[in-house]
C-alpha cells in the first residue's frame, strides 16, 4: 500500500522529529523546486497538487537523524 499525505501532516511529522522550521508552505516550496526527495508538485489547470509519500518521508527523516543506530 501506498500512503500518501498532505503537506500540512508532513510538517507535523517533521517537526516531531526534530525539524522544527517544517512549515506547509516550505514543505510546498521544496516540493516545487524539486528540494525534497519524498514527494512531488503537479500543477494541474487551477492548483497544484502535492503528493507526499510517507514511507520516503520517514526515510528521509531516518538518513538526516541525529540519534545512534
Amino acid at each position: 500500500m501506498i500512503t500518501v499525505i498532505k503537506p500540512e501532516r508532513a510538517s507535523e511529522i517533521l517537526k516531531e522529529n526534530g525539524y522544527t522550521s517544517a512549515s506547509p508552505v516550505k514543505i510546498r516550496q521544496g516540493l516545487i523546486q524539486g528540494i525534497f526527495p519524498f514527494g512531488q508538485a503537479i500543477q494541474m489547470r487551477s492548483e497544484t497538487v502535492y503528493d507526499i509519500y510517507l514511507e520516503l518521508l520517514l526515510k528521509w527523516i531516518e538518513e538526516r537523524s541525529d540519534k545512534e543506530k
